[in-house]
């Protein structure tokens, strides 16, 4: 009976031994718990920062891309409306150009035919006229009478020069528009249109030339 009794020390000492034993248990518990949570934490913020910036990088390249193409294309438009504002004000100013010339050109010969078949007309009617009034005098006086009427032919055939000179005026402010179109037109216009803008210009050359022949048979 007597070994079977646990003296106060040895109860002490087993309970402190337990103690002992647990506080261990929880302290290496507590060290693995502490390392397997840093291990975790550290790997959870790794995988994080990298998804973050693997995002980051992505959303940046696909913004660079995004502008750049933005720009590429508004450039592009850019560039495509003001070469065909160009050409369209260079087409503009050369059909209007060539439309006032030819209107002018028309109008100063159909005036000046009229002019001249109508004073050719009179000085036929007041020639016959006066040449049947004056048959009695001599033939010197009739001769200056012929004289005077062709006087006034020459001076009819001046002012058809006149007209002439007023028509090579207007196809030297041609040539001068289509210098100028040339110039604005620089490397912004296609080169069809620059032949098509060319084939116009020869086109009212060859109506003014017309004119100016027809003028000079007069």
């Amino acid at each position: 009976m007597a070994n079977n009794n646990i003296t106060k020390q040895e109860f002490n000492e087993g309970i402190e031994r337990v103690i002992k034993e647990v506080t261990q248990k929880v302290i290496t518990e507590s060290r693995q718990f502490t390392e397997d949570t840093a291990q975790k934490v550290i790997t959870e913020s790794r995988q994080f920062t990298e998804d973050t910036a693997q995002k980051v990088i992505t959303e940046s390249r696909q913004f660079t891309e995004d502008t750049a193409q933005k720009v590429i294309t508004e450039s592009r438009q850019f560039t495509e409306d003001t070469a065909q504002k160009v050409i369209t004000e260079s087409r503009q100013f050369t059909e209007d150009t060539a439309q006032k010339v030819i209107a002018e050109s028309r109008q100063f010969t159909e005036d000046t035919a009229q002019k001249v078949i109508t004073e050719s007309r009179q000085f036929t009617e007041d020639t016959a006229q006066k040449v049947m009034e004056k048959s009695n005098k001599s033939t010197e006086d009739l001769a200056k009478m012929i004289k005077e009427g062709f006087d006034g032919v020459d001076n009819e055939i001046k002012l058809l020069k006149q007209g002439q000179y007023k028509l090579e005026q207007g196809q030297e402010k041609l040539e001068q528009g289509q210098e100028e179109i040339k110039m604005r037109l620089g490397n912004k216009a296609d080169k069809f249109e620059v032949t098509d803008l060319t084939k116009r210009v020869m086109r009212i050359e060859d109506i003014v030339l017309r004119r100016r022949r027809l003028a000079s048979k007069f």
